[in-house]
């Protein structure tokens, strides 16, 4: 799968697609974590995805400039 800028017609990134098995097992295991993570109680959910957003934002300059550094496959 390729990501195309419309504007130029010049690829971005390609991606290798996922076999019809990767794709059920990682929705297997989504599904998994959903019933175990519906039972935490909210204060701790809130407690984990605040700290998620401290990473993401100590690494947001470095994700901005991500897909330009990512090699083509």
């Amino acid at each position: 799968m390729q990501s195309i800028n419309p504007a130029t017609g010049q690829e971005l990134l390609s991606y290798q697609e996922m076999t019809q098995a990767a794709v059920e097992d990682a929705n297997t295991k989504a599904h998994e974590t959903f019933l175990e993570w519906r039972w935490i109680p909210f204060p701790e959910r809130a407690t984990l995805m605040r700290r998620a957003v401290g990473v993401l934002r100590a690494g947001s300059r470095d994700y901005a400039r991500a897909p330009r550094g990512i090699s083509k496959r």
